[in-house]
């Protein structure tokens, strides 16, 4: 079994979530990647945004100050923490961010996918092309 570690952001502006066709995959999910060695999961999550949105946001959290001691600080909080079948003897640990844009102009560096959808509530739930669980989570944060 391989199992890689990801973070995705479902990314909010103005009443629209912003989702992406995956140039390896063929499908419309959040915007997202693999978390590299020594990253923090919410850390890759923004960085992901940037390079594949040219986007800065702000992730959401639960509201709370996160702790901060002497040797130790609380990370952000992912709303969901999934596993996730990939392929046949593929899968993922995906850490799930929700975010706010202040822009909806979208600058992704090159190589990355030129596929990327504002769509409202009613456009994703009505996509043949979204799965229900990207879907449920969109609306989720619509709702957040």
């Amino acid at each position: 079994m391989l199992r890689y570690y990801t973070a995705s952001v479902y990314i909010k502006y103005n009443q629209k979530v912003l989702l992406h066709r995956n140039k390896k995959l063929g499908i419309i999910i959040p915007v997202g990647g693999q978390i590299k060695k020594n990253e923090l999961p919410q850390e890759a999550a923004i960085r992901e945004v940037k390079e594949e949105t040219g986007l800065d946001i702000e992730i959401l959290n639960d509201k709370n100050k996160l702790l901060k001691f002497s040797n130790s600080n609380e990370l952000i909080k992912p709303v969901h923490i999934m596993l996730e079948e990939v392929s046949t003897g593929h899968q993922c640990v995906d850490f799930i961010f929700y975010g706010i844009a202040d822009t909806y102009i979208l600058l992704p560096q090159d190589g990355e996918t030129k596929e990327l959808f504002w769509l409202s509530e009613s456009e994703i739930v009505d996509h043949k092309h979204i799965s229900d669980y990207v879907k449920h989570m969109s609306v989720k944060l619509l709702n957040y």
